[in-house]
């Protein structure tokens, strides 16, 4: 599992399972978000952009399905 802090006011961490392919997204209000089938490169993506909450909520929350349940 690879960790990356986010400087974001809505999310907090994501952790992403390269093997698995599973995005797991952590907000700062305690919810976590579970994605799978997600490249890395997104993951690397989210870490690196300048806006890690505008970048979930336009490349990962309705692009990949979720398995948070």
């Amino acid at each position: 599992m690879i960790y990356a802090k986010l400087k974001s006011s809505m999310l907090h961490h994501a952790e992403y399972d390269e093997e698995a392919r599973l995005l797991l997204v952590y907000f700062r209000v305690g919810r976590i978000r579970v994605f799978s089938g997600v490249p890395r490169e997104i993951f690397e993506k989210l870490t690196r952009t300048w806006s890690p909450g505008r970048f979930y909520l336009k490349k990962i929350r309705t692009k990949f399905p979720r398995d948070d349940s």
